[in-house]
């Protein structure tokens, strides 16, 4: 199992110029939450990309990350807005799943959690790695802020920050 990356990243987020956001471990009871996240932001990528949406998979997929406390809730004054789900490994750090709900996209959130995310890989110099859908507009924000395609497949760009 991979270790979750929480607790110097909770704290460099929360202390990042929006003070108002903070992250907390998700649980059980967000799983609704976290599922619906995840299919408002990824449904029609993945069905693009990959042809189908298996929601039963997603659903028990996000279930089993909650319940080994890789899932993260990213909250605005104590309202949760997104989901954040990154992993340590030997070589790098790895962002599994970032997803703001929609109301919320377009206002910076998301890059405050990447360079958040970005600082705590540096610290720990290793780089950032991450996978996108070919048809997903985040790879947009990702290069953006300085992640390089280093390799691609019919479906993803899997993209690197170091």
């Amino acid at each position: 199992m991979q270790p979750h990356i929480q607790s110097h990243f909770a704290a460099i987020l929360n202390m990042s110029a929006q003070n108002d956001f903070s992250l907390r471990l998700a649980n059980l009871h967000d799983s609704d939450f976290v599922y619906q996240t995840v299919y408002a932001n990824l449904y029609s990528y993945a069905l693009a990309s990959l042809g189908e949406w298996d929601s039963d998979e997603v659903r028990q997929k996000e279930i089993q990350a909650i319940q080994l406390g890789q899932t993260q809730i990213i909250e605005l004054h104590g309202q949760a807005i997104g989901i954040l789900r990154a992993t340590k490994n030997i070589s790098h750090l790895q962002l599994e799943m970032l997803c703001i709900i929609e109301q919320f996209q377009g206002m910076g959130i998301g890059s405050i959690v990447l360079q958040s995310l970005i600082h705590e890989a540096r610290m720990q110099s290793l780089p950032l790695c991450l996978r996108v859908l070919r048809t997903n507009p985040a790879k947009r924000l990702y290069e953006k802020l300085g992640f390089m395609v280093t390799h691609m497949t019919k479906e993803r760009f899997m993209m690197t920050i170091v």
